[in-house]
């Protein structure tokens, strides 16, 4: 009896409570939800007032839908797919509609099936489009626009998708420029654009505008009437940085397969490009020279490396203009015409400015007349570690240098060519350790009416062809401290000179050449000799008492070849007494600058 009375108590105590919560309860959300279903494509139109509307497609399309105060967004978060917004994708139906209102309402999935679109698709922020094999986006004929425009979005990707510009059915005067796969707007960013095939493009493949952190890489892009993936403009407004663009293919490209205009921060890297220039003559690679903008220098902190270009049918390999600019370790091959060239022409007083040239390898342009790598107008410069092989009858330069400061110049290979290393007006430059083979004139030559302050070291030339008139050719206009030392000639015409009262050429070996004279009463080991380390004293009845003086610490090593007295007048020839030589005996000697100590003599 009490247990009664005290759950009565309770429920009576209980009772005001429960009557209050359900006074907070409106009729209306005592009723269930109710999940209206659509079939693809006709989600009804937003309406006012209606956010949190539920809504599910029956077929191709995943999860449910929720209305929020603009559009239809995906609840579950996963794509959409462009079929549930009435696209057919079978090549013939306009589909633009479709698509477009899946791509703005989320994430949008194409399966693969060929979308045919009238009309740019605009992506909005936020967005992933992606397909399969297959999934193309194809541009209706006459169209003559973009296919997929990002405009100033941020955060998209573009994946996995065929974007076919349908060129031979687009109007080149009516498109203006404006007729790429996939453009952007300045403003854009955090873009990655991957795994795609952009091909029969009007214009460029890939444009990106004035953008900052985007990424194209590993697309397969191909018959473009401009380049394949532009980046930059022609303002400080289309400045493009944090930019890669690396391990793309690209095909039959109607100019620069990579341009680079108004860029910074930017890596070009581990792209193969072949058969680029068809229609314009743009190199193959062309960083800091803006399309309406001449040679101006626009790139800065550029890395274009690990590249393949062959064949740029109208132009050449690579071109770059700017500041902190590398370019390394790329293959070039069959250009049109120059390999690599670095420097900054058109505008006055512009200069390119630290700009390495390291590690790459040309092989011939078919312009006989056209270099293999060239520097103009450059400060603080270098090309290092390359190997440039030029044809037999090439007439140009392996390396070709003009109007440069601060260059240094090591440690390259030349095969073939009319010279090897070709400078004008070099000042403050290091040439050293460079090999030279096979050229028709020249290995090494410098020309001008400014050179200064140039070192010329340690370097190699060899096999110069018959016809050669100099190994390294120093003759100037006036040029002033040219220093070319411990250099090896092993050629027939290896003829070292050098114009200048404050020049010192000394110390050098010129193997297999003239180092060789008929004794005589005054022995002149200099001129042509004078760079001979090694020289062959041939017999003669005529004693020698006197050897031309010579620069202050030159060593010579004098093999005879048969009899020949040399006489000790202990004042131009200090030696160790007379010596009365026979074939292979040696005599070494160091000069004071007035005359000659004996160093030692060897009899053999």
């Amino acid at each position: 009896m009490k247990r009664l009375l005290s759950l009565t108590l309770f429920l009576l105590a209980a009772l005001p409570l429960y009557v209050q919560a359900q006074s907070l309860i409106r009729p209306e959300q005592m009723k269930p939800a109710i999940i209206l279903p659509y079939v693809e494509g006709s989600l009804p139109a937003v309406v006012a007032g209606n956010a949190g509307r539920l809504a599910t497609v029956t077929d191709n399309a995943r999860g449910l839908w929720v209305q929020s105060p603009t559009t239809w967004f995906a609840v579950n978060g996963e794509a959409t797919n462009v079929q549930a917004f009435g696209a057919k994708g079978d090549g013939v139906t306009d589909d633009t509609t479709a698509v477009q209102a899946a791509v703005t309402a989320g994430n949008a999935q194409f399966p693969p099936w060929t979308y045919l679109v009238s009309a740019a698709i605009t992506i909005p922020s936020n967005r992933r489009l992606f397909g399969f094999q297959n999934s193309i986006i194809q541009l209706k004929t006459a169209t003559n626009k973009a296919v997929l425009s990002i405009g100033t979005s941020t955060d998209v990707l573009i994946e996995g998708l065929t974007i076919d510009g349908n060129r031979v059915n687009q109007d080149d005067a009516t498109c203006n420029a404006g007729c790429y796969g996939i453009f952007t707007a300045p403003g854009a960013t955090r873009l990655l654009i991957r795994d795609n095939t952009v091909k029969n493009i009007q214009d460029v493949g890939i444009g990106l505008t004035g953008v900052t952190h985007a990424r194209v890489v590993n697309n397969s892009i191909s018959n473009t009437g401009w380049s394949g993936v532009r980046v930059g403009g022609a303002s400080d407004a289309t400045t493009c940085q944090f930019v890669v663009v690396a391990n793309n293919v690209m095909t039959a490209i109607g100019a620069a397969g990579v341009e680079a205009s108004m860029t910074k921060d930017t890596v070009i890297a581990g792209n193969v490009i072949n058969d680029a220039a068809k229609e314009i003559t743009q190199q193959a690679i062309l960083v800091g020279y803006g399309l309406d903008l001449g040679d101006t220098a626009d790139g800065e902190r550029v890395l274009v490396a690990d590249n393949v270009v062959r064949t740029t049918t109208n132009h050449g390999g690579i071109r770059v203009g700017g500041t902190d600019i590398t370019v390394s370790g790329n293959v070039v091959s069959g250009t049109g015409e120059r390999g690599i060239f670095v420097g900054c022409t058109n505008d006055v007083g512009t200069y390119c400015v630290r700009v390495h040239v390291i590690g790459n390898t040309v092989t011939p342009p078919t312009n006989v007349a056209d270099v293999g790598i060239g520097l103009l107008r450059c400060n603080g410069c270098s090309a290092v570690g390359n190997h440039v092989t030029l044809s037999s009858t090439s007439t140009a330069a392996a390396f070709s240098i003009q109007d440069t400061t601060g260059l240094t110049l090591s440690d390259n290979v030349g095969e073939e060519g009319n010279s090897c290393l070709r400078l004008i007006d070099p000042q403050e430059a290091v040439i050293s350790g460079n090999r030279c083979k096979g050229q028709t004139t020249k290995g090494l030559h410098i020309t001008g009416t400014s050179t200064t302050k140039v070192s010329i070291t340690g370097n190699l030339i060899t096999n110069l062809d018959g016809g050669a008139t100099g190994g390294i050719d120093t003759i100037t206009d006036s040029p002033t401290y040219v220093t070319v030392v411990g250099n090896t000639l092993r050629t027939a015409s290896a003829i070292i000179s050098s114009a200048s009262a404050t020049s010192v050429t000394e110390g050098n070996s010129e193997l297999d050449n003239a180092c060789s004279i008929n004794s005589a009463t005054a022995l002149n080991i200099g001129g042509a000799r004078a760079n001979c380390r090694y020289l062959e004293i041939v017999q003669s009845v005529t004693p020698v008492t006197s050897v031309l003086a010579s620069s202050i610490g030159r060593i010579v090593v004098l093999k005879f070849i048969g009899v020949v007295t040399m006489t000790d007048d202990n004042a131009n020839l200090d030696l160790a007494g007379n010596f009365v030589t026979t074939t292979n005996d040696t005599l070494s000697l160091i000069s004071n600058g007035v005359g000659w100590t004996e160093a030692g003599r060897s009899i053999n």
